[in-house]
């Protein structure tokens, strides 16, 4: 009857997201991933705890777990960009690939457009309160903890805020950045302080001709 119809339909679609989810994970090389504490409301949803372990083909392997996580969201008609995201803690452990893996593919900036599609997933409004990442370095394994804070200006990215800050026994590093349209060219400013002592200031001009993107600025 119909009953028998729907728990078919809902067993089908069950099983198609479960496979699809299982190519997922084989894909990005995701060996454990796990959720507690999640509750969904009209206004955003509150995570309590997320645990993420990746390997990947080269044998790098990331783990992440993330604690207190609250995303709110505009209403249900706008839902992207979010309006602010805050995280209590995220904890990042990386472990290296055996051999080192030297990729052929120069760095290259971000296009505009591309800012503007990644700005339409970030929120609006975000504040990380600490970052405690494990780290290899010459020592062994070297830990490092941050605080980050951003404000950007919707679909269009701009103009955008980010403060960064490193801890490290009783020093603070801050990284200022501001980024905002300036004709038909992105100026981004920057300011690094060492223990609220300006250490480096500098200015940019970043504009896109030819396919190419071209700079020019200052550093004190």
């Amino acid at each position: 009857g119909l009953l028998t119809s729907v728990l078919l339909l809902a067993l089908g679609v069950g099983l198609y997201g479960y496979y699809h989810w299982q190519q997922f994970k084989q894909e990005q090389g995701i060996v454990a991933f796990d959720l507690d504490g999640l509750r969904l409301s009209w206004s955003g949803l509150y995570l309590e705890r997320m645990t993420l372990s990746r390997q990947s083909s080269k044998g790098e392997q990331p783990d992440l777990a993330l604690d207190g996580l609250e995303l709110a969201l505009d209403p249900w008609w706008r839902p992207l960009p979010a309006d602010s995201l805050r995280i209590e803690r995220i904890e990042l452990q990386w472990q290296p690939a055996p051999e080192p893996h030297e990729s052929d593919q120069p760095a290259i900036l971000p296009s505009r457009a591309q800012m503007e599609r990644w700005a339409a997933w970030i929120p609006r409004n975000g504040y990380i309160a600490s970052i405690d990442f494990a780290l290899p370095c010459l020592k062994g394994t070297c830990h490092e903890q941050a605080e980050v804070h951003w404000q950007h200006g919707g679909s269009q990215g701009l103009p955008l805020e980010v403060s960064l800050h490193l801890r490290r026994n009783s020093h603070r590093l801050t990284l200022e950045a501001n980024a905002s349209e300036e004709q038909a060219a992105t100026r981004l400013d920057l300011q690094l302080r060492l223990d609220d002592r300006l250490r480096l200031s500098s200015q940019h001009r970043l504009r896109t001709a030819g396919g190419s993107t071209l700079w020019e600025g200052s550093l004190a």
